[in-house]
C-alpha cells in the first residue's frame, strides 16, 4: 500500500497546533478534542499533518489554544496573551474570517497552490470584503444585494 503524501502546509499547521498545546501544558490531544467536540484521532491526524483541518475546527482550535488564527494558518504561532507578542493586525470579524478560511482551504486543495500564493489570495479577498463593509450605509447584506 502506498503511503499518502502529506501536504507541507498541513504538516506546518499540525506542528504548530501540537507546539501550542505543549506550550499551554495541555497533556494530550484529548483535551482539545473534548473542548471542540471532535475525536482524539482527528486531532492526532491534524497534529501529524495527515489530514487538513476544517475551517470550523480550525477556529475552534485557535480559540481554545488562544493563538492568532492568521499566524496559525501559516503554521506559525502568536500567543494572544503574550505581552511580548508583535503588534497584531486588527483581527477579522468571525463571519468574514470563516468564509476566507473556507476559500483558502478550497483553493489549497483544488489548485494545490503554494502557501504564499494562498496567503496573497486571502489578503486580497479580505481587503475587498473590508472595503465593501466600510461603504457608507452598509449594514449587512440585503435582498437588493442579490
Amino acid at each position: 500500500m502506498a503511503t499518502k503524501e502529506r501536504d507541507p502546509l498541513n504538516v506546518k499547521i499540525g506542528a504548530a497546533i501540537k507546539a501550542a498545546r505543549e506550550h499551554r501544558k495541555i497533556g494530550s490531544s484529548r483535551e482539545i478534542a473534548e473542548a471542540i467536540g471532535t475525536t482524539v484521532g482527528a486531532v492526532g491526524n491534524w497534529e501529524s499533518g495527515q489530514n487538513s483541518i476544517s475551517a470550523n475546527n480550525f477556529f475552534a482550535v485557535a480559540d481554545f489554544l488562544n493563538v492568532d488564527a492568521r499566524a496559525l494558518s501559516q503554521g506559525e504561532l502568536v500567543y494572544l496573551d503574550d505581552p511580548q507578542a508583535p503588534e497584531m493586525r486588527q483581527p477579522l470579524q468571525r463571519p468574514v474570517s470563516e468564509v476566507v478560511l473556507k476559500l483558502w482551504a478550497v483553493l489549497g486543495q483544488v489548485l494545490k497552490l503554494k502557501a504564499e500564493h494562498i496567503d496573497q489570495v486571502v489578503d486580497l479577498i479580505t481587503e475587498r470584503v473590508e472595503a465593501i463593509n466600510r461603504r457608507p450605509g452598509r449594514s449587512g447584506r440585503n435582498k437588493s444585494d442579490d
